[in-house]
């Protein structure tokens, strides 16, 4: 992971979702034609049943709260993905009151956001789903942006990866409010 310079003015304050984009293909030439990619497991969660399910069919307008994880009380660095699951649970307390975003969150923020630096770098804090690609296990994944290959490029991610990054106290997740 990418150390943060700034984050406030790099992810909009507002995205919408249920758009009317409705087919994996739909998102998939957004994200192109907004100028980023899609990486192949981000367009195993998008070609998936329960992401179809989870589509909004009204459009509706969500505010965003970037926070790097140390704000939330996580200080030192992290090698396990149960502290995912720790983050979204301290997020959505009452001392912070955070919500989970759906998981239409991800594609819709990478087609809605401008031009995004090579510094950033954040995790949708979303429901993680269940995708398999070319007949390998089974993950867990939820969306993660990152630049792969100097392009900016939607990411799917395994929460129970055992080769995962290590999460400084300034790894970025998005949240709604």
């Amino acid at each position: 992971m990418k150390k943060q310079k700034t984050y406030a003015n790099l992810i909009p304050h507002k995205i919408k979702v249920g758009t009317g984009l409705k087919t994996a293909d739909d998102f998939q030439s957004a994200i192109k034609k907004s100028g980023k990619e899609c990486e192949q497991w981000a367009s195993a969660v998008l070609q998936c049943q329960e992401f179809a399910a989870m589509i909004s069919p009204v459009e509706t307008e969500i505010e965003l709260v970037a926070i790097p994880i140390g704000e939330l009380g996580f200080k030192k660095e992290y090698m396990n993905w149960p502290m995912y699951h720790e983050v979204l649970l301290t997020a959505q307390t009452p001392l912070f009151g955070l919500k989970m975003l759906p998981l239409e969150a991800g594609p819709q923020l990478m087609i809605q956001t401008g031009e995004l630096t090579e510094e950033l770098s954040f995790f949708v804090a979303s429901v993680s789903v269940s995708v398999s690609l070319e007949k390998k296990q089974e993950r867990q994944t939820v969306f993660r942006f990152d630049h792969f290959l100097g392009k900016p490029t939607l990411l799917g991610w395994d929460v129970y990866s055992k080769v995962v990054p290590t999460l400084p106290p300034d790894t970025l997740f998005i949240f709604g409010r």
